[in-house]
């Protein structure tokens, strides 16, 4: 299962729109959009741990199958996997 699909089950099971997740995660509801449809190869590992905290999930509970790049300024070109 790739980390949209994911997402957006865990989502549906929440009962919640794309908006309501993008609020409650501080993204914009263009990024989730994104994320769901696998969009984005690499989502900021930021705005993984922000939908997993709203989702109530820990971030391994979300695919690990994508390389997450940390945009951080203090981390720039340091990548890491999502834990599995």
């Amino acid at each position: 299962m790739h980390l949209g699909t994911r997402v957006l089950y865990l989502r549906r099971a929440s009962g919640w729109t794309q908006l309501e997740l993008a609020t409650r995660a501080g993204i914009s509801l263009r990024t989730l959009t994104e994320i769901e449809l696998s969009e984005t190869a690499n989502p900021r590992l930021a705005t993984v741990k922000s939908v997993a905290a709203a989702l109530g999930v820990p971030v391994s509970d979300l695919p690990a199958e994508s390389v997450i790049v940390d945009h951080n300024p203090g981390h720039l070109g340091v990548t890491s996997k999502v834990p599995s």
